[in-house]
């Protein structure tokens, strides 16, 4: 597979956090909530587990009012995070049971088949996505677009990481939808592999 290769190791960018001076306050009220594939997106990581911790990043204050429309809505626990009064992430818990409108074939890939894959992890390798070897022309998809350019404005400071369900190291995943999105917008995507039943644990993308 030439589309990617192993690499030693890689650095997480998060300025934030060392930082030890921040508080830790509940957001009770949130705006009207709008669903969009922002929404989707994000509900996506709890298919499979719904007793996680979703913790977002907040760059300025137009990304925190948008997530407080099109996410924190449809959590039941919502805390924000700030350092020096100034809100710094949002941490998300126990997604509130509702019929998603509509769903993208590339927010489906995330989510894989409904049976729920054990965490890897055994003796990860980490591989990096070779940018050259997919195909990028622009698909004119409004609400891809739109899923990007969230995603970009978000991830300023830190990089994206999600857990895939049921994706296997082969070269069917260069086809994905929402892989080829990632990978031809930004710096680099890494896949974090189980050493022995190849599926792919961890996706990190770098858009700076």
């Amino acid at each position: 597979m030439r589309w990617l290769h192993e690499v030693p190791g890689i650095h997480d960018k998060d300025e934030d956090a060392l930082k030890l001076d921040f508080s830790i306050s509940e957001l009770t009220m949130r705006n009207e909530p709008k669903e969009t594939i922002v929404t989707h997106f994000f509900l996506s990581m709890f298919k499979h587990q719904t007793d996680g911790v979703l913790m977002l990043p907040i760059p300025d204050e137009h990304m925190l009012e948008q997530v407080n429309t099109e996410t924190a809505p449809f959590f039941d626990k919502v805390q924000l995070v700030s350092y020096k009064g100034k809100v710094k992430q949002i941490h998300l818990q126990y997604p509130k049971k509702y019929i998603c409108k509509a769903r993208l074939d590339a927010i489906n890939e995330i989510i894989g088949s409904d049976q729920q894959v054990a965490s890897p992890f055994n003796q990860p390798k980490i591989y990096r996505l070779n940018k050259e070897f997919f195909d990028c022309k622009n698909d004119n998809d409004s609400q891809l677009d739109y899923l990007l350019a969230f995603l970009k404005n978000m991830y300023v400071n830190q990089d994206l990481t999600f857990i895939p369900n049921g994706w296997v190291l082969s070269d069917s995943l260069k086809d994905l939808q929402i892989l080829k999105l990632l990978v031809c917008n930004s710096n680099n995507v890494y896949f974090y592999v189980d050493n022995e039943n190849r599926e792919v644990g961890v996706v990190q993308v770098q858009f700076n």
